[in-house]
């Protein structure tokens, strides 16, 4: 199943993106991928085409004149702090841009739109990022009857993967522990979250395009509930050096919602990259590849 489907993906080029392009191709699911920026050429190569598009801006979007089953929204501000320190970009990007793909899924008579969203999303400690998750997934299930798209939610937990954005908290603390610089965290160490690695967070996104569902809203988490404290002397022991880091909590950024009884959960099963093993991939690639962050 998916050897004979095509998915529009949005956020190509950013945190989960690359992972999505990869295991769709690996099933032999054609993509056509939408980013305000080229991916890596590796990425791209796997693309059967790229269409550039700030879904920010006022840009008139337009896709390939090519059958499409399923719309596969990834694309928005996915920085909490960044969605803090600018609610309205956060609520341009991720409410306006969700509506923009929709219309734009409608006109191309796209039948199934899939929303990537958050446990964060209408959460107190998600703040100005909670709430632009949720005008986005009210604005999906409000107008996507109405506009003849089914449509399903999947809210997405903690990720981490190589090369992810430095504000991400698995990033800073691996990059702690291979620089020796001290790490300051804005949550409690007693914090807990179920970290997923994007590979095993993608296989699932896949999974969940092809089921077809309808109205369905999915939480998407790791199997292993992590306190953040553990995370950091996991990465000392992998390290083999102590990291000096302190700890000024946030009552924003202090947990994670985990399920809630209207979702329907879903969890890696065979593949999961454990928590160590992911870690360890992450330090190998900073230090054979240096220290560079993306930006999405």
């Amino acid at each position: 199943m998916g050897a004979d489907e095509r998915f529009l993906v949005t956020g190509v080029s950013g945190m989960i993106g690359a992972y999505v392009v990869e295991a769709a191709y690996r099933r032999g699911i054609r993509v056509v991928g939408l980013d305000r920026k080229a991916p890596p050429p590796h990425i791209q190569s796997l693309l059967e085409s790229f269409v550039p598009a700030d879904l920010g801006a006022e840009e008139q979007l337009a896709l390939p004149p090519v059958p499409i089953d399923a719309v596969l929204h990834l694309a928005g501000i996915s920085d909490l702090q960044r969605a803090s320190e600018d609610p309205p970009l956060a609520w341009r990007v991720n409410v306006g841009g969700t509506s923009r793909v929709v219309r734009l899924a409608e006109s191309h008579g796209i039948e199934h739109f899939i929303l990537a969203s958050s446990l964060y999303a209408g959460t107190p400690s998600g703040a100005e990022y909670g709430l632009s998750k949720l005008g986005a997934e009210s604005f999906i299930r409000m107008c996507g009857a109405s506009m003849s798209v089914r449509w399903s939610i999947v809210r997405i937990g903690s990720v981490y993967r190589r090369y992810a954005p430095e504000t991400n908290t698995v990033q800073r603390v691996v990059s702690a522990a291979l620089t020796g610089k001290p790490l300051r965290l804005n949550l409690s160490p007693e914090s807990k979250r179920s970290y997923l690695h994007a590979s095993d967070l993608a296989e699932i996104l896949i999974d969940v395009v092809l089921s077809k569902s309808n109205e369905e809203i999915i939480a998407v988490e790791g199997s292993t509930i992590w306190r953040v404290k553990d995370v950091i002397k996991l990465a000392e022991e992998i390290c083999e050096r102590k990291i000096a880091w302190s700890s000024t909590p946030s009552t924003r950024y202090e947990t994670t919602p985990l399920t809630q009884d209207l979702i329907r959960t879903v969890r890696p099963a065979e593949i999961e990259v454990s928590l160590p093993h992911g870690l360890q991939d992450v330090m190998d690639s900073m230090r054979r590849d240096g220290f560079a962050y993306s930006d999405e």
